[in-house]
């Protein structure tokens, strides 16, 4: 059982960095744009900010369970 507890934490762990990396991959691919589009630059400046901060919350708790279970702790 222990094994298994330690497999979903690493798992969870990797889910969330996985987040990390694909919230950052989003926010450059609507940040880049705003250098060579001058109408709708805000828009794209704006969507970049509000969809990385998005994938970037949602994957904390993640990473925080998966740190939780490899440690043993009763709330994880």
């Amino acid at each position: 059982m222990d094994k298994h507890i330690s497999i979903l934490g690493a798992l969870y762990i990797a889910s969330g960095i996985l987040g990390f990396l694909i919230s950052g991959v989003v926010f450059m691919s609507f940040l880049i744009p705003t250098f060579w589009v001058e109408e709708g630059a805000g828009f794209f400046a704006f969507m970049a900010i509000v969809l990385g901060s998005i994938g970037l919350v949602l994957s904390i708790p993640s990473i925080i369970a998966g740190y939780g279970l490899l440690k043993r702790r009763t709330w994880a």
